[in-house]
């Protein structure tokens, strides 16, 4: 008996997720650079003709899931009136609870975290709207201004804190729950703050 046109739309949606699944855990967990398009066809269980049915290129799967992370992120307002100490607390708390959720959004925060690695992705296309590590400096550079916030270069501050998270981040997505540790927002927020403020 030959699907119904329902059917078939559904069993064709259903494959197309499965290949963005797929990819976005792969791209997270090796990189855009190295996933090839045999490396998606093999872990969706197709074939490359059947993958191209639905995708032209690596780079459209890429920027479908950048568009597809753009809607679906959740709108992170941080209060003005809170001071950048606060703020950056709540910053933090947010990606800490992004990594535990285990989910599609810790494999997209790693992926975020590991795309400055990436040589062949063109970054041109990608909006450039205020990530959360754009965020995070102005958060630095108003918190020194306030003085809770140590004095360093905001620049390499970031990449020490962003180098740390990706560690933690993939432990999380790499291990079980129970067997990963990812600090409370107060320890992470402690590696921002002077010695005076920590206590």
């Amino acid at each position: 008996m030959p699907y119904s046109r329902e059917a078939i739309k559904e069993i064709k949606e259903r494959r197309r997720r499965l290949i963005l699944d797929q990819s976005l855990y792969l791209f997270a967990l090796k990189g855009y650079d190295m996933t090839t398009i045999d490396d998606i066809a093999k872990a969706s269980s197709m074939t490359h003709s059947l993958f191209y049915h639905y995708f032209k290129s690596k780079e459209e799967i890429f920027f479908t899931l950048i568009n597809e992370a753009e809607k679906t992120r959740p709108n992170l307002n941080l209060d003005d009136n809170l001071s950048a100490k606060m703020r950056i607390k709540e910053l933090i708390n947010f990606m800490r609870e992004t990594i535990l959720k285990k989910d599609k959004s810790t494999y997209y925060l790693y992926l975020f975290l590991n795309l400055h690695f990436q040589k062949t992705i063109d970054f041109k296309k990608i909006k450039n709207g205020k990530n959360i590590f754009g965020l995070l400096y102005d958060l630095i550079v108003e918190g020194q201004k306030e003085g809770t916030i140590i004095d360093c270069d905001p620049k390499e501050l970031i990449v020490c804190f962003g180098s740390m998270l990706g560690g933690i981040t993939y432990s999380s997505i790499t291990s079980s729950h129970n067997k990963c540790i990812v600090p409370s927002t107060n320890v992470l927020v402690n590696l921002f703050l002077k010695k005076e403020e920590n206590r």
